[in-house]
Parts: C-alpha cells; sequence; structure tokens
C-alpha cells in the first residue's frame, strides 16, 4: 500500500513543474487559434470570441497540483493589479474538479476569471507543454507573448503582460 501511494504521489508531482522558466514554443507572435473550452454552466466558451484591446493570460492547471494552488494564490493576492487582463483558469480535469476549485479559492467573485475544462488539451496538443502549471501570456492583438512553465508569480506575470 505505501508503494502505491508512494507512487501516485511521484506521478502527481512529475506532472507539475516547480520552476518558472521561460519556454520558447515557436508559437510567439502568432494569433491564437480557435480552440473550445467549456464553462462550468457547461456553456463553450471559443478563443475567437476573445475580445481585441485587452491583454489575457491562458493558466493551465491541475486542480491537486501544490504549485497550481500557489501561483493561484499569488494571482488572487495581486488581483487589482489583473483588473485590465482576462484570466483564463483552465483544466482537463473533470468539471467537478474545477467547481471544487473555484470554489475553494472563490475564483467566481472576480468578472475578470473565467474557468474552463478543456477537453482537448491544448496545452499538450498545442502549446507541447510537458506540465502545468503553464501559462500562455497573450497580448492586446491576441498574439502569444510568452509562456511560463511551472509555478510564476504574479509579479513576474504581469512584468511580462506590460511588455
Amino acid at each position: 500500500m505505501k508503494k502505491i501511494v508512494l507512487g501516485t504521489f511521484i506521478i502527481f508531482t512529475l506532472s507539475c513543474n516547480w520552476s518558472s522558466p521561460k519556454m520558447m514554443t515557436g508559437l510567439e507572435g502568432k494569433k491564437i487559434p480557435e480552440f473550445n473550452f467549456y464553462r462550468i454552466d457547461s456553456s463553450i466558451l471559443n478563443t475567437k470570441d476573445i475580445s481585441l484591446g485587452k491583454p489575457f493570460l491562458l493558466f493551465y492547471l491541475q486542480p491537486w497540483c501544490p504549485y497550481c494552488q500557489a501561483e493561484t494564490k499569488s494571482i488572487l493576492k495581486n488581483i487589482k493589479s489583473f483588473e485590465n487582463i482576462n484570466l483564463y483558469f483552465i483544466t482537463r480535469s473533470q468539471s467537478k474538479l474545477l467547481k471544487e476549485y473555484c470554489d475553494k479559492f472563490e475564483l467566481s467573485k472576480f468578472s475578470n476569471v473565467i474557468a474552463c475544462n478543456d477537453p482537448t488539451s491544448t496545452e499538450k496538443t498545442y502549446f507541447n507543454a510537458p506540465g502545468v502549471p503553464f501559462v500562455a501570456i497573450y497580448g492586446k492583438d491576441k498574439r502569444l507573448v510568452q509562456v511560463l512553465l511551472g509555478e510564476s508569480d504574479a509579479t513576474q506575470i504581469l512584468d511580462l503582460m506590460n511588455k
């Protein structure tokens, strides 16, 4: 039993990244393609519906990941600095787990935070990200500015968004 618990912990930990390197994807400067995400209420959010003129970020997470939780806390601690930025919190986990995550961090209190499920795992299929947390930062023109792999803090994200 101890081996199973230890093995499960190792697998979960390895799929989380704790460093914060900027990652080059080859997609920098490209417009975001059309993806469908599913909000908690099951409505579809297509990336083509994201408005021009306002920067946004896609924050890919797993609800059980301690690094994702720490990054969420950092963002929420600095939420006033993000008031003109749309924040899409995205997971491929079950809707129930996303809802629990949203409730835990009271994400519904923030009008610029949109929580979604991504059954197609765009962080893996499009961005080729090896794990979470993974942040894709987009400018006002819907073009990719930079991605961050691993736990980042709010000030690092904001510095990149203001470039």
